[in-house]
């Protein structure tokens, strides 16, 4: 009677630790972009630069949507805050001078429109995005 050797435990494919590790970085990006109001941004732009360097490797994969999701959201978060920084001296002068005299109501009213209601809204959106897609991954789905 011959004995066949037990088969050795299964090695993972390569495959298979290469979503791991993407699954680790996704994971990584959306707690630091959540760290991001903390630290001021600073941990933002790197959750950024990671999903921006590794969005390519992810293709094909359920991770490519979750690194598009950081992108998008980082690119909106940029373009909100320019808009926002350079409509403040504008809310802040119209704040602090009741006297002053407009010629455009309305120079003044998009501006307090953007910062008393844009805002709020976009922070709401941002942490909805943020923790969706770090539930997602933590239950390895697509976002």
């Amino acid at each position: 009677m011959s004995q066949t050797p037990p088969n050795p435990s299964p090695v993972p494919p390569p495959e298979s630790s290469a979503s791991w590790n993407l699954r680790s970085q996704v994971i990584l990006c959306y707690v630091l972009f959540l760290m991001g109001w903390i630290t001021g941004g600073f941990t933002t732009l790197i959750g950024f630069i990671i999903a921006l360097v590794k969005r390519s490797d992810a293709k094909g994969t359920i991770w490519h949507g979750h690194f598009q999701n950081l992108t998008t959201v980082f690119f909106a978060m940029l373009a909100l805050l320019l808009i926002a920084m350079f409509s403040f001296p504008i809310v802040l002068g119209a704040m602090l001078d009741s006297d002053l005299v407009w010629p455009f109501p309305a120079a003044v009213s998009l501006p307090i429109l953007l910062w008393s209601v844009g805002v709020p809204v976009f922070l709401l959106w941002y942490l909805y995005r943020m923790i969706k897609g770090l539930k997602r991954a933590l239950d390895d789905r697509a976002y």
